[in-house]
């Protein structure tokens, strides 16, 4: 029984950002924009998103924002966050804040993965740093005026 509990932990634990997920994403969608919030700091640790795109927010910032290098306009946009946390009008808002990006402009949902998680992606469930949750969504960025 307890081999059992501690195979079940593990699985659990396992961390649920893999790089050739993003890539495939950025790769699909063409996305412009990696919009990390809720504390998400795993993209960072990303050789593709480094080689790829810039970090452009600062410090003080409650989500992290990376700009595609080679990007001319927003096309589209993937939000993610590991904590249980489902993007909201208040996320998207400040996402158009950090980005300038006009308000005028409409988000089309386009895919999305929801993997709700009750286990800290630290060592126990004592404390509570965030839990091993992946959200993520990508939206396509188009103008209302067309």
């Amino acid at each position: 029984m307890y081999k059992k509990k501690k195979i079940a932990n593990k699985k659990h634990r396992k961390n649920k950002f893999h790089e050739n997920e993003i890539q495939n994403l950025s790769n699909d969608y063409n996305l412009t924009h990696i919009y990390a919030y809720g504390g998400t700091w795993n993209l960072g640790m990303m050789k593709y998103i480094r080689e790829n795109f810039t970090r452009t927010s600062g410090g003080n910032e409650p989500a992290i924002n990376y700009l595609k290098k080679t990007s001319t306009k927003p096309v589209s946009v993937l939000f993610i966050s590991h904590r249980a946390i489902k993007l909201d009008n208040e996320i998207i808002e400040r996402f158009y804040k950090s980005n300038n990006i006009s308000v005028v402009k409409n988000f089309h949902l386009i895919e999305k993965k929801e993997i709700k998680s009750e286990t800290e992606f630290d060592y126990s469930n004592i404390i509570s740093n965030g839990t091993n949750s992946l959200y993520y969504y990508v939206y396509r960025i188009s103008d209302t005026n067309k």
